[in-house]
């Protein structure tokens, strides 16, 4: 029953690509494009990643001179994060955005970014994410699930939440946080001393609110789409993971462009990545002073010492568990990467 739910699923997902393609050519008077490539996100149309893939859709448009074309499909229009991710990997889709987390089922190697407090600090991560060998064996794991990877984008850290302020390892105890349904992130926060209960994304706010739990943690961006300022008092930016995005595209859509057209391609997917990460920094800098102004605590670094006190708890439990379930090839190459 689930295997004809999940392929009808995929059939209306390509009808529906298949009929914006001839919607959207019906609506150009010019040239038809050649190539068209369609991405899906789960986010709102306004969100950075989004806007920039707007500017890349204009971009392969002129370079092109109209034999290139895009079409965005936010909001889960093609449905939830895994389910674009097996759309892009059979075809259905062209390319998708979205967390690395969410894409482990299908690259299990990607487990790699739950491993807690591998970065100093933002521009640390961005610079590992950058290293060519690094680069490299994260596009063959890619490569052998049928996708190709166009860029992988450190856009933050996930932040936790409370109602007490939260400065130093000891602050935690007795703490019930809530995390997300992984197995990585919950080993790290029980060697800290916390009691993580793991919930679904929609469940976070009526359990802040009835007090099943007194914190939460994660990207700052969606704590603040969902309101958590409404049930939570204190933000703090405990740099325990860093929030990986990647923009993954279906390999064989990506092999037949032609030299022209991929050079194209990857000019401009360049230039997107880049926009949609400065973008998401300079979004949160602004989450942050409005939380301020509401009269929140934010608190933007643990005291002196203690990233390096959490790190040396937290993260062999959950090293430990990634390395007994993928191997110690891409944790040693991202330490590599890394630099410690």
């Amino acid at each position: 029953m689930k295997q004809i739910k999940g392929n009808i699923c995929k059939l209306l997902v390509m009808i529906l690509v298949m009929l914006s393609i001839v919607s959207y050519g019906a609506e150009k008077s010019a040239k038809k494009p050649s190539v068209v490539i369609t991405l899906a996100t789960g986010m709102s149309e306004d969100h950075a990643a989004n806007i920039a893939f707007k500017k890349f859709i204009k971009t392969i448009e002129e370079k092109s001179n109209g034999e290139m074309t895009g079409i965005l499909y936010p909001n889960n229009q093609l449905g939830g994060d895994v389910v674009a991710m097996q759309g892009t990997q059979d075809g259905s889709i062209v390319m998708c955005w979205s967390t690395t987390a969410n894409q482990v089922s299908l690259i299990p190697e990607l487990a790699i970014f739950d491993i807690p407090f591998m970065y100093d600090n933002l521009e640390h991560a961005i610079k590992a994410m950058n290293n060519e060998e690094f680069l490299n064996k994260i596009q063959e794991k890619f490569n052998a699930a049928g996708l190709h990877c166009a860029g992988v984008t450190p856009t933050g850290f996930r932040w936790l939440s409370a109602n007490k302020e939260i400065h130093k390892l000891e602050d935690l105890k007795g703490l019930k946080i809530r995390t997300m349904e992984n197995a990585y992130h919950i080993a790290a926060w029980k060697a800290l001393g916390v009691t993580p209960t793991p919930l679904a994304n929609s469940e976070r706010y009526a359990a802040l609110q009835q007090g099943t739990v007194d914190g939460q943690e994660n990207a700052m961006e969606n704590a603040y789409s969902t309101k958590m300022y409404e049930v939570q008092k204190v933000f703090i930016n405990t740099q325990h993971i860093c929030y990986l995005s990647s923009w993954a595209m279906n390999k064989d859509f990506y092999d037949k462009l032609s030299p022209e057209h991929k050079a194209i391609f990857d000019e401009a997917m360049e230039i997107c990545v880049k926009e949609a990460q400065k973008a998401t920094i300079e979004n949160e800098e602004q989450l942050l002073k409005s939380l301020e102004s509401m009269g929140k605590t934010v608190i933007r670094s643990l005291d002196p010492g203690e990233n390096d006190r959490w790190r040396k708890i937290a993260q062999p439990a959950a090293e430990d568990l990634v390395r007994k379930n993928i191997g110690n090839e891409m944790i040693d190459i991202l330490h590599k990467a890394v630099g410690k």
